[in-house]
């Protein structure tokens, strides 16, 4: 699968996943000024589109600041909003650092055939969002669920 740069906690999920999902893991938040809401939707779009490409998992621009739109720019790429994502990713993160989480708008959400997670763009977030919630999501093996189950692609095996 692409891998575009990102902080170590992720690079980490890379090696775990790489052989397993087709995962695409983005940080906008390093190149910010750049991306705009019509840009950002454009490169999920060609993901979303791409049949090798199961998981996307985008980190930065999910703050309350002018830049950050990432929400805006993908949130109506989804079929169908993951409430719980966000829910969850809340509730593992105020445990690592309070009230502070409620800056996050943090968000996932399923297009087409495609996961798509959206984290805050900072070192512990990404932790957070990988060992909280998606790391297990993407587990066949976690019980009762998990979201293989609902893409086709594994969902037949």
């Amino acid at each position: 699968p692409s891998f575009y740069r990102k902080v170590a906690p992720v690079r980490k999920v890379h090696r775990t996943i790489g052989a397993t999902h087709g995962m695409i893991i983005h940080d906008w938040s390093t190149d910010i000024s750049t991306y705009t809401k019509q840009l950002i939707r454009q490169k999920v779009q060609n993901w979303i589109v791409n049949k090798d490409i199961d998981v996307v998992i985008t980190t930065g621009g999910t703050g309350f600041s002018q830049r950050d739109v990432t929400p805006e720019a993908l949130e109506p790429l989804f079929d169908k909003v993951m409430d719980g994502f966000s829910v969850l990713f809340h509730q593992y993160s105020a445990a690592q650092i309070g009230t502070s989480t409620i800056q996050s708008r943090a968000t996932g959400g399923l297009a087409g055939e495609t996961l798509i997670f959206c984290l805050p763009g900072s070192r512990g977030a990404c932790r957070d969002g990988w060992q909280g919630v998606i790391n297990f999501q993407l587990d066949s093996r976690h019980k009762p669920c998990n979201f293989l189950e609902v893409l086709p692609k594994y969902s037949s095996r």
